[in-house]
């Protein structure tokens, strides 16, 4: 199991689950996307999270901390 704070540049993830990020954006189940870099902004909890694709609004104070976590890799597989 990968969460957010363990990503490498160059990692593959495929979304497992449909979810949004703080900013509304959708992350589709199936959606393939290349890891590039995070920031995390602590005074906010704030990841940004930068893929070739997309960039990903997250959160460790919002629902969509689960996202952070990943736990059982519910929203996100390695490749």
């Amino acid at each position: 199991m990968v969460d957010i704070w363990n990503l490498q540049p160059g990692a593959v993830i495929r979304i497992v689950k449909t979810f949004r990020d703080c900013y509304g954006a959708e992350f589709e189940a199936g959606t393939v996307l290349h890891f590039k870099d995070r920031s995390y902004v602590p005074y906010h909890s704030g990841h940004t999270v930068y893929f070739a694709e997309a960039t990903m609004f997250l959160c460790d104070d919002d629902e969509t901390c689960v996202i952070v976590q990943n736990q059982g890799g519910e929203f996100f597989a390695l490749l």
